[in-house]
């Protein structure tokens, strides 16, 4: 699934831009974010971060496909950062994509991940 099947899935919570949510977000199903959510989010399946979303907290997620910015930490399965990215923290991540361009501010992490 990418960026442009998730505007039109149905099934995925959207946070459109000029949207703001202050509080701990948690999701099952997929997420896409083009606004704020200023708290930590935790999705049991894909992140979409637009260019201009942003996550004030740590970012728990199983799949991430990153090109706004997350003021914090990230933890992913799989990370996906285009070139605008930008992570302020650190970045653990078990398998990670990343365009020339993108930033981590404290370092990057891997975790070793099984093949199933």
């Amino acid at each position: 699934m990418n960026q442009e099947d998730l505007q039109t899935e149905e099934g995925v919570s959207r946070i459109l831009p000029d949207t703001v949510v202050q509080a701990k977000m948690e999701a099952v199903k997929p997420v896409y974010l083009a606004g704020t959510v200023e708290g930590d989010v935790c999705c049991k399946s894909l992140l979409v971060i637009d260019p201009g979303g942003r996550v004030q907290g740590d970012v728990i997620c199983e799949s991430l496909m990153l090109e706004g910015r997350v003021e914090g930490n990230v933890e992913a399965g799989h990370a996906v950062l285009a070139a605008g990215a930008e992570v302020t923290g650190v970045l653990l991540a078990g398998r990670l994509e990343i365009a020339a361009g993108a930033k981590i501010g404290l370092g990057l992490k891997f975790r070793n991940v099984k093949n199933k």
